[in-house]
């Protein structure tokens, strides 16, 4: 079987191979396109109730017609993939879907709402990571949708030179996710290819030595074959010794080196218990220095009256390094480089767990920039960007280092105080308060203020929804007194 993989596809080149790979994985694609249906009828209907908001508007009727539209067509592909029986007519089924979610989500564009720059990202997203068609029908959804969607967007309102900004991101996010879907089909198929190798090795060995050097040489993936008793390397092929630098005939290479220690006792202990280790994944480290991820399957064979163990490495190194930076990226506000909302959340939980477990106080605030808007209206975005970057260079500076501060959304932050109970935070709120004040920010607005409010997160509440509420409760309570405050909701609960 040909297993050569495109590196500007992922997929197989030659045509019979990549069939069989489709044939043999239809059933988990249509399963999977069937989740990513029924999803988008579950969410949907909650950007619809989202969507009331424009009740009354001159655009309602489109922003309804095209939900609809989304609803009605993922129910009906929903129910035909489940007849479909071939690679073909499943494609069919994804590429009408695409092309009527691309057709009502263009028209949602017109409101040119950040909801429906968001969308421009997200179809992108799905187009290329959960719909699991072909690598052009991929790259074409995600191509046309973003481009049809973004024209659309931009033109539904006066150009301004955010829109360079909005066509660059488009353009950087195709390409980053057109990168991801290469580096995964790439990594899935040659999985495939070397599970299928495996087995076919397995029945080669008993034949004869000359099938195992034809076999080893067909191999894409470095390949190593060592006695199970002393790890002693027996052979390699061609892969694994461009891949190692090593020559087995030379005897001086020793497998176990490459390994950490703890590794190697996990592996072997592995292969002793049940023969064969499988989605093995652990860092390497080659013979030259380097330090490379892999996806390690190796299996005890017994040939000659000898056991030997055969093993297949995936290097993972790029989709390592590319898993980091998209968990950096989701867990980040990009303009501050604070932890964005949904960071924030899940720390909290974390944090909530730990203070129930250790009876320790634990309080938040709600923190907000006064009159942001102002200042955005009157001296432009650029002037409000610089302004938040100011306030989270001094939040990084200012808090101390059990302390989360994290952007929630506009010109609003969240502050998680563990080990300190609310008259603690209100200090501290107060203090950061002060140091906001004292900040020097460039012409033309010299200084700005904030405005907090603080709350406990009280014994037996499992999230911080509840104390955020009261927290940003009080934080309103400091804008009506005049702002540049911090004020505890148990003083205004007092007097209320």
């Amino acid at each position: 079987m040909q297993s050569s993989v495109s590196s500007l596809s992922g997929e197989f080149i030659a045509q019979t191979s990549e069939a069989e790979y489709r044939v043999e994985h239809l059933q988990e694609f249509v399963r999977q396109a069937r989740i990513c249906f029924f999803a988008a009828m579950l969410v949907n209907p909650l950007f619809l109730f989202s969507d009331w908001r424009f009740y009354g508007q001159a655009n309602f009727f489109y922003v309804i017609t095209s939900r609809a539209a989304v609803e009605i067509a993922s129910l009906l592909c929903w129910i035909a993939l489940a007849r479909v029986r071939s690679f073909y007519r499943f494609e069919l089924v994804c590429a009408v879907w695409a092309g009527l979610v691309i057709a009502a989500a263009t028209a949602l564009e017109s409101s040119h709402t950040d909801l429906g720059l968001l969308i421009i990202f997200i179809l992108s997203a799905i187009f290329y990571l959960a719909l699991p068609v072909s690598f052009r029908l991929a790259l074409a959804c995600g191509v046309v949708g973003s481009v049809v969607m973004l024209v659309e967007y931009i033109s539904s309102a006066p150009w301004t030179p955010t829109s360079y900004g909005q066509m660059a991101g488009v353009a950087m996010i195709n390409a980053a996710l057109a990168l991801a879907l290469i580096l995964t089909k790439r990594l899935r198929r040659l999985n495939w290819a070397a599970t299928r190798a495996e087995r076919a090795a397995n029945e080669r060995l008993a034949k004869s030595r000359d099938m195992w050097q034809q076999f080893l040489q067909a191999v894409p993936a470095p390949l190593l074959i060592t006695a199970k008793e002393d790890g002693r390397l027996i052979r390699v092929n061609d892969a694994a010794a461009d891949y190692f630098g090593v020559d087995a005939s030379a005897g001086v290479f020793k497998v176990e080196d490459c390994f950490d220690r703890k590794d190697w006792a996990r592996l072997t202990a592995s292969l002793r218990s049940s023969g064969r280790a499988s989605g093995f994944e652990v860092r390497i480290h080659l013979p030259n220095g380097d330090e490379k991820d892999v996806l390690l399957a190796a299996t005890t064979v017994a040939t000659d009256g000898v056991e030997v163990v055969v093993t297949i490495l995936v290097d993972i190194t790029i989709r390592k390094e590319l898993e980091a930076l998209m968990k950096r990226m989701a867990h980040t506000d990009p303009l501050t480089g604070m932890p964005n909302r949904a960071r924030f959340f899940s720390l909290a939980v974390d944090e909530i767990k730990r203070a129930q477990r250790y009876d320790r106080p634990l309080s938040v605030c709600m923190i907000d920039i006064d009159f942001f808007k102002r200042i955005n209206d009157t001296y432009g975005h650029k002037f409000g960007d610089r302004a938040l970057k100011a306030f989270a260079g001094l939040c990084r500076k200012w808090i101390r280092e059990q302390d989360t501060v994290a952007r929630i959304g506009g010109e609003e932050f969240g502050l998680l105080l563990p080990e300190t109970d609310e008259d603690s935070a209100l200090a501290l709120a107060d203090r950061l308060r002060a140091a906001v004040e004292e900040l020097q920010l460039d012409q033309p607005v010299k200084s700005i203020t904030v405005s907090i409010g603080v709350s406990a997160i009280l014994p037996g509440e499992e999230s911080v929804d509840a104390a955020l509420s009261r927290a940003d409760e009080a934080l309103y309570s400091a804008k009506r007194e005049g702002r540049n405050r911090a004020v505890l909701y148990r003083d205004i609960e007092a007097v209320l």
